[in-house]
């Protein structure tokens, strides 16, 4: 962060919509059960990296392994309803551009019956400031387009 760049507490909203060439139950089965497969290497926070986990049950978390016992607790499920939706509340540590709290929704919608599309909503309150919303947009963007990716080759 630069010196001209003030970090003050605040609210933001980034909205994402990717359309994916498969049906809505495929994707979400692709996007919980196959993370690890789909998540990209760039995006994981912790050294060296071993797998990316999607728990989707209520109380379940999304969270990366690493080795020797290491990993990071992203998100934990507050609300579920397959293959709809899924809600998610996390934390966003000092060291990670926080202290911040994530609100995460992940919806999934059926635009034919050939395909799909992941609607990805999160609500970012806490410490922000002017590069908070597009670094979270563009995040999201290349994560969910990799889960896309992968979805359509199956």
């Amino acid at each position: 962060m630069s010196n001209n760049e003030i970090k003050g507490t605040g609210s933001i909203q980034v909205d994402v919509q990717i359309p994916v060439k498969k049906p809505r139950t495929t994707v979400w089965t692709s996007l919980f059960e196959q993370t690890t497969a789909w998540w990209p290497s760039d995006y994981y926070a912790t050294t060296h990296p071993s797998r990316m986990v999607f728990e989707p049950i209520l109380g379940g978390r999304l969270y990366e392994e690493a080795e020797r016992g290491s990993g990071l607790l992203w998100y934990t499920v507050i609300a579920i309803e397959p293959p709809l939706s899924i809600n998610l509340a996390g934390h966003i540590a000092p060291p990670f551009g926080g202290p911040a709290t994530s609100l995460l929704r992940i919806d999934l919608e059926s635009t034919s019956e050939t395909t799909s599309l992941i609607r990805i909503s999160d609500s970012v309150f806490g410490c922000i400031d002017t590069n908070t919303k597009p670094r979270i947009a563009e995040g999201w963007l290349t994560v969910f387009s990799s889960a896309k990716k992968f979805s359509e080759a199956l």
